[in-house]
């Protein structure tokens, strides 16, 4: 994954509400997919603008706490890349 075409994804989001000032409902996303092929090995590829926690087939992946941590949104976003198989 070093070259910008090792990447195909999209983004899952929902609509920002409120402001700067406001605190709004965390968005409880989910993207449902179906594999055409047998599975031989998996990775996620999981980030937000803000804090996440991830879970696949009703278990959470990973086990740290506040993910990605601090991060200058201006300069870079931080993905962390879990084996789900």
């Amino acid at each position: 994954m070093l070259e910008p075409g090792d990447w195909e994804g999209q983004w899952v989001g929902a609509a920002f509400s409120g402001g700067p000032r406001t605190s709004s409902p965390v968005p409880y996303l989910r993207k449902e997919f179906t594999l055409k092929k047998e599975l031989v090995r998996a990775r996620l590829y999981a980030t937000a603008i803000g804090l996440y926690e991830c879970h696949l087939n009703g278990f959470r992946i990973g086990d740290a706490l506040l993910t990605p941590g601090w991060t200058d949104y201006s300069r870079r976003i931080q993905y962390q890349v879990y084996d789900v198989i």
